[in-house]
């Protein structure tokens, strides 16, 4: 199975042109990481940026990024440009890698759909458990807000921390990916909150499910309501917001969202913003990543 197309030779492909969200392609920038720089993780080094004038008497926000298949921390963090937030937010981020597979492709092994295709069973949930433990350990991590956020396979990635390390992530962001097919193999400890943002012209990881070689994967909305139950929401009670302008050139309200809040677990919900006509890669614009920072931020254990 090779449906997901190595998104770096997307993201090659697409740098310097202007394309449109429509397309399904978008241009990265340049990586972007000017403030203090360090890595943990051993013999799986991660990069971590840190605001520039960071104190550590004042306890911070984590985030870990997750890259999509055939990316690595640095390109992902370039297409998403999360590091460009991290001095006016205040939060500590990281930047890991995946493992490589036999096509030399860095991958997660997320869930049965996406990306282990080698069937490794490389142990990503204990590496990043292993990442936020090795963090909070040298900086003043605020263990009630840490993060993920991913793209694709780490966006499958997302999901699977929120299904076996409850206990210390808060909530997710996946963009273009999905959660179990099988509900059994999602049983959180606690309830997580969940923002799934995704293309409805998605043609890797489709918006209303799909497979991958055989290996099926819930739709967008279905991933969000699985969360949304989990949590004890009110599934009939689910509220349209607003639409935000995420995505280059297509204008101001271009994603909609959708939002499960009441009869929730305090604290906890559960969000799916659609674009409309946006690919596997859309051509983000800069309100992203502040947009689903704000959303992230906004939750805490």
């Amino acid at each position: 199975m090779r449906s997901l197309v190595p998104l770096c030779l997307l993201l090659a492909a697409a740098c310097g042109s202007s394309a449109t969200a429509g397309s399904g392609t978008g241009a990265p920038q340049e990586p972007f990481l000017p403030n203090p720089t360090t890595e943990i993780g051993g013999e799986r080094p991660a990069a971590v940026v840190r605001p520039a004038d960071y104190d550590p008497r004042r306890s911070y926000p984590l985030v870990l990024l997750l890259h999509g298949y055939g990316f690595s921390g640095a390109v992902q963090d370039s297409y998403f440009r999360t590091s460009r937030s991290v001095d006016e937010k205040k939060f500590i981020l990281i930047l890991p890698d995946g493992t490589v597979d036999a096509g030399g492709s860095r991958f997660w092994n997320a869930t049965r759909a996406c990306c282990d295709f080698g069937r490794t069973g490389v142990d990503d949930v204990g590496y990043l458990r292993g990442l936020i433990e090795e963090a909070s350990q040298v900086y003043n991590i605020d263990a009630r807000r840490v993060f993920v956020m991913g793209h694709s396979n780490g966006g499958f990635m997302s999901y699977r921390m929120a299904c076996d390390a409850s206990d210390v992530v808060t909530a997710i962001a996946s963009l273009a990916g999905a959660t179990f097919d099988d509900e059994l193999d999602c049983t959180p400890a606690e309830p997580v909150s969940v923002l799934q943002i995704h293309g409805t012209d998605d043609a890797t990881i489709l918006f209303d499910g799909g497979s991958n070689g055989g290996r099926p994967y819930p739709s967008a909305p279905e991933s969000v309501r699985r969360f949304a139950t989990i949590a004890g929401c009110d599934l009939s009670a689910a509220r349209s917001s607003p639409a935000i302008d995420l995505l280059a050139e297509i204008g101001p309200t271009d994603t909609e969202r959708l939002r499960y809040a009441a009869g929730c677990v305090d604290g906890v919900d559960a969000e799916l913003w659609t674009m409309p006509g946006a690919g596997h890669i859309p051509a983000i614009n800069d309100n992203f990543a502040p947009a689903v920072l704000d959303w992230l931020f906004s939750h805490e254990k």
